[in-house]
């Protein structure tokens, strides 16, 4: 599994994704994932939106806040 795996699983899905989401989908563990956004993230190719705690909850049983991550196509 490559960075560039989780570009284009981003690019085909045209959704915000958390990186649970993502490791589900490409079968790969979330540790990893995280790393490689971190990567992706600090080479501008992949972007981020913080979610509060309420709305983290509502849509992914989640009980604090977190980061979904998208490919900004407009670049």
């Amino acid at each position: 599994m490559a960075q560039r795996d989780v570009i284009e699983l981003l690019e085909k899905e045209k959704r915000a994704l958390s990186v649970g989401e993502i490791s589900k989908l490409l079968g790969e563990v979330s540790f990893k994932i995280s790393r490689d956004l971190n990567k992706l993230i600090q080479y501008h190719e992949v972007k981020y939106i913080e979610i509060d705690t309420k709305t983290a909850m509502e849509k992914y049983k989640c009980r604090r806040r977190m980061k979904i991550y998208y490919v900004d196509d407009s670049c």
